[in-house]
């Protein structure tokens, strides 16, 4: 009887380690989408700030930046879930100047062309601002199932 008691418990505590390490998983792994998506936005209202300043739109313009500096700040804090700060920075910076090559590229570097980005990004990136719980409960489900799959 003490033998299958203790191969029970074995099972419990070994299921328990593995969805431990599952949700552990799936935590960094959702970190880093999360992450990618907010520096995506603050990209995407970083040169939104720049087309409306251009403009003549400066109001405008004043809260695209605020709009970017905040996704910068959320990109950043979910770039150190499991990295070191100097690792963070590194892995942010390059994300960053990917996101706004690929930007700039995909509106032929004019503001003239910026309703590209605004087809793109417009509505995700204000959701995902507006609404972050739902970002991360997003991407953690997203996260546990494509590691149970």
């Amino acid at each position: 009887m003490k033998r299958i008691l203790c191969a029970v418990v074995l099972v419990f505590i070994s299921s328990c380690v593995w969805a431990n390490d599952l949700v552990d998983e799936a935590t960094a792994l959702a970190a880093n989408n999360i992450s990618d998506e907010y520096i995506t936005c603050g990209v995407f209202y970083s040169i939104v700030a720049a087309g409306l300043v251009k403009s003549g739109n400066p109001e405008s313009a004043a809260n695209a930046e605020n709009a970017a500096n905040t996704a910068m700040e959320l990109g950043l804090q979910f770039a150190r879930n499991g990295r070191s700060n100097e690792m963070a920075a590194k892995v942010f910076k390059a994300k960053m100047e990917l996101n706004y090559e690929e930007m700039t590229k995909s509106m032929g570097n004019d503001f003239g062309n910026i309703s590209i980005l605004l087809n793109k990004h417009s509505n995700r990136c204000k959701w995902g601002m507006n609404n972050p719980e739902e970002l991360v409960k997003e991407w953690m489900n997203k996260s546990l199932e494509t590691l149970t799959k």
